[in-house]
């Protein structure tokens, strides 16, 4: 019995030492065939050329979009302070000269708190590129007023010679300007010379004279031209007269080869064959104060307030009685001297471009009537630079409302 328990037992080591020897079944051998590996292979490099085609261009659409938000938040801006210059024309002066009562001649040139010139820069040359294709043009506007201070000032009078006009520093409206203590450098860069000083009288007259400089010691203001001191105008008129400055803003259109170097240091890098052969344009919206004595522009007052302007426009509107009743008209530059005084709004439209063209944006050009989109500032290129917009109705409320027409 013990004999035949062990044969079988050997006989089944046997066994299983035979059947560890004999190979696994075919149908249960790991790894992968060659055909497996290729599909596996074209499938891989089918998923990343999507995945990286997907990524580009949601990279390209985040940046384009980027740079329209970029665009959007500086017209918004350039637009504010627009508005407000335009808002504040005429203030502590006169809509026009040529209207206001004075026992002195007439200026030379007559002063308007707003003065229009159409489709063009100082030199009367589009500063836009490719304006013509494009449908658009740039305005010039300049505007006068008291665009430092918030106060008119009481005048003490006269100087012997009639080449100062003391000022009252005890007024409210001085201290408000200028401190207490008395600040001189303030005072000295709010009648700064070149500027223009608006005197009008309690009877009504009005007085305007370039500023020649400032005597703080003496709360005075030189004159460049001397008042006469001999018979009623002006003499006896001006002690308890109000004074405000005047200075004229003027807002235009400019490229890069019409600004002041120190100014172009400022502005972003750009090489200028590379900025053309991108398509990029050089048309600055700017902001700059010119003399009233000899008409030129001070250096340090330029302001570039928005780049890559594509479209910069003002319609001015005025009150007129037609047919015994007072209606709304739109006044152009031919006539701006004759409606000066009456002038109620003006509807101000101003367009930014993206910097660059895009060759995936194609360019199509607008029929009459149809927003600006699309600019193209270099015809040799494909595509077109998107473009966003602001139109703003600004009341002019120093001009024809507050005087009663």
């Amino acid at each position: 019995m013990t004999r035949q328990y062990g044969r079988t037992q050997a006989c089944d080591t046997v066994k299983r030492d035979v059947q560890r020897r004999q190979p696994y079944p075919r149908t249960k051998r790991a790894g992968f065939t060659l055909i497996e590996l290729l599909v596996a292979m074209v499938a891989g490099v089918l998923v990343a050329s999507t995945t990286y085609f997907i990524g580009a261009a949601s990279a390209r659409h985040f940046h384009e979009q980027e740079r329209v938000a970029f665009s959007q938040t500086a017209l918004r801006t350039s637009m504010m302070q627009l508005e407000r210059d335009l808002a504040a024309a005429g203030s502590f002066g006169v809509p026009s000269s040529t209207f206001a009562q004075s026992c002195l001649p007439p200026l030379p040139v007559p002063l308007q708190a707003v003065q229009l010139f159409e489709d063009g820069d100082v030199e009367g040359t589009a500063s836009i590129p490719n304006a013509a294709e494009n449908g658009v043009s740039a305005d010039r506007v300049v505007v006068t007023g008291n665009f430092m201070t918030s106060d008119s000032y009481l005048a003490i009078g006269l100087n012997v010679t009639g080449t100062e006009i003391i000022l009252n520093a005890n007024t409210m409206g001085f201290r408000r300007s200028f401190g207490f203590p008395f600040d001189p450098d303030r005072f000295a860069s709010v009648f700064r010379a070149g500027r223009m000083l608006h005197m009008e009288a309690l009877n009504g007259d009005h007085f305007f004279v370039p500023i020649a400089g400032v005597n703080p010691a003496t709360f005075s203001i030189q004159l460049e031209t001397p008042l006469p001191v001999n018979g009623g105008c002006p003499l006896g008129q001006l002690s308890g007269a109000t004074v405000a400055p005047l200075a004229q803003i003027e807002w235009l259109v400019r490229n890069a080869a019409g600004l002041p170097e120190g100014v172009v240091a400022n502005l972003a890098p750009r090489d200028a064959a590379a900025a053309e052969a991108m398509g990029l344009s050089e048309s600055y919206l700017v902001r700059q104060e010119r003399r009233f004595d000899d008409n030129s522009v001070m250096i340090d007052s330029i302001r570039v307030v928005a780049e890559n302007v594509a479209d910069f426009n003002l319609t001015f509107f005025a009150l007129q009685n037609l047919g015994g009743l007072r209606q709304r008209v739109l006044i152009d530059a031919g006539n701006f001297l004759l409606h000066a005084h009456n002038l109620i709004s003006v509807e101000v439209r101003l367009s930014v471009h993206t910097p660059d063209q895009d060759p995936r944006f194609n360019f199509v050009p607008r029929a009459p009537g149809e927003p600006l989109t699309r600019f193209r500032a270099n015809p040799a290129l494909p595509g077109a630079a998107r473009v966003r917009t602001l139109r703003q109705d600004v009341f002019l409320n120093n001009i024809g409302p507050a005087r009663g027409i």
